[in-house]
């Protein structure tokens, strides 16, 4: 999110990056430059928030790269013996994944092709993952239960920073 304490190239305010939540509120939605023209949310997260949704976040991508760096998960099933390919064919699905939501995140507000394409790319990489297929993925009632599921587990502070970014799809929905 950062690269020598400045702001990665092409965010600009407003936008509705993670990364923007640790800034003031004021910038993001002061003035001309407010997001869409829109109001801003009547709630924002605190800066306590904010760090403990960092540390919640590391801890979770820390899990699943326990998961993708351990060669006993890549064993083949009939020699029970490491299969390299299987294991760098993960670890470059897991590359593609992470590359493809932050793009879509991160051209949110001015390339809405590139948007979309990354979406795609990242849906085909969880089938081809078997996560799930196209169809069930971008279902509203799934979006709709997922979010239900996320409000039930995830601690309040967390759910301060991550939710309202998933809420709005499913409200316009």
């Amino acid at each position: 999110m950062w690269l020598f304490g400045r702001p990665v190239a092409g965010l600009t305010y407003p936008t509705d990056q993670l990364i923007d939540t640790v800034r003031p509120a004021a910038e993001r939605f002061d003035g001309p430059g407010r997001r869409r023209g829109q109001n801003p949310p009547t709630a924002t997260a605190t800066a306590e928030q904010t760090m403990a949704f960092f540390t919640w976040w590391t801890t979770q991508v820390n899990k699943v790269l326990a998961v993708a760096t351990d060669p006993v998960n890549f064993a083949d099933r009939n020699s029970n013996v490491c299969s390299p390919v299987k294991h760098w064919q993960y670890l470059a699905s897991i590359e593609r994944l992470f590359r493809d939501v932050a793009e879509t995140l991160a051209d949110t507000e001015y390339h809405e092709t590139a948007q979309l394409r990354a979406a795609y790319d990242a849906l085909d990489t969880l089938e081809g993952m078997r996560h799930g297929d196209f169809d069930t993925l971008v279902t509203c009632s799934r979006a709709a239960r997922t979010l239900q599921n996320l409000r039930q587990d995830l601690p309040p502070d967390i759910a301060a920073v991550a939710l309202p970014i998933c809420q709005r799809p499913i409200q316009r929905a």
